[in-house]
């Protein structure tokens, strides 16, 4: 029918106007590589440890 053809050109425009996930998630490697080097002593579990000793 005429709306199913509507839905989907409408639905392919959209899927064409997504960026790509490698564009999408540029913003946030770049905030995190701005961070810095990782720690490699950094102990996770620990740190988490620590936060829920104070609750």
């Amino acid at each position: 029918t005429e709306a199913v053809r509507i839905a989907l050109k409408r639905e392919l425009e959209r899927a064409h106007a997504v960026l790509p996930l490698s564009e999408r998630i540029r913003k946030y490697q770049d905030a995190a590589r701005a961070l810095g080097p990782d720690d490699p002593d950094f102990n996770m579990k620990k740190f988490m440890d620590e936060g829920w000793d104070d609750l």
